[in-house]
């Protein structure tokens, strides 16, 4: 049973069939293009555009790849900007402080080198006119009494197991002198001239019982 289209039908129909006549004139012109005889004037047919092969460059594949700089050009890195007038004012100002500062710390290390030279030679001049006393030697004897009368005393030394007596003026282990016999000390001097003035007195040792 025969019905009446709609407009949407019918529109689609229309459209449907300008598609079909394009597509017939398309392929009518593919026709006549492939059947084409050589063009005049000698020439050579054109050859359809997928028919013609793509050119492979050999020598550019063969070409070696550059190697990777680490050290080169950041494509992905803008350039340092250059410093101002400013900053190259402010630059030049603080290398010329620290320049300063570093002549100061020089300066003073060389006043303190020369300080310590003077003071060095001050104390080898005042050696000079006052040496030393010489340290007289250790008396390693014991006082363990005296023998005789009180005026005319011999004093009695212990030197580990030996026994020493000596009366006042004479000499000890050649180093020392007996200048005082007291009761419970004696007063020894030193045999060396530049030691005549020194005495020590030595108290009267403890009797081991």
């Amino acid at each position: 049973m025969a019905r009446r289209l709609s407009g949407r039908e019918a529109g689609l129909m229309i459209v449907l069939g300008a598609a079909a006549v394009v597509y017939l004139w398309y392929s009518s012109r593919r026709e006549d293009s492939s059947a084409a005889g050589p063009l005049a004037g000698g020439g050579k047919p054109v050859a359809r555009a997928e028919e013609r092969a793509p050119v492979v460059r050999m020598d550019l594949l063969a070409r070696q790849a550059a190697q990777y700089d680490p050290q080169g050009r950041d494509l992905f890195k803008y350039s340092v900007r250059p410093p101002t007038a400013e900053e190259l004012r402010q630059q030049r100002e603080a290398a010329e402080r620290q320049r300063k500062l570093l002549e100061m710390e020089a300066q003073a290390r060389e006043e303190a080198a020369r300080r310590e030279r003077e003071a060095a030679a001050l104390q080898a001049v005042e050696l000079a006119k006052n040496p030393p006393r010489p340290q007289p030697p250790v008396i390693a004897l014991k006082y363990v009494g005296y023998l005789g009368p009180k005026n005319d005393k011999i004093a009695v030394f212990a030197d580990g197991d030996d026994v020493i007596v000596a009366k006042r003026g004479e000499t000890v282990k050649g180093q020392f002198t007996v200048v005082e016999i007291k009761v419970e000390s004696v007063i020894m001097g030193y045999t060396r001239p530049e030691l005549r003035d020194m005495t020590r007195e030595l108290p009267l040792a403890p009797v081991n019982r």
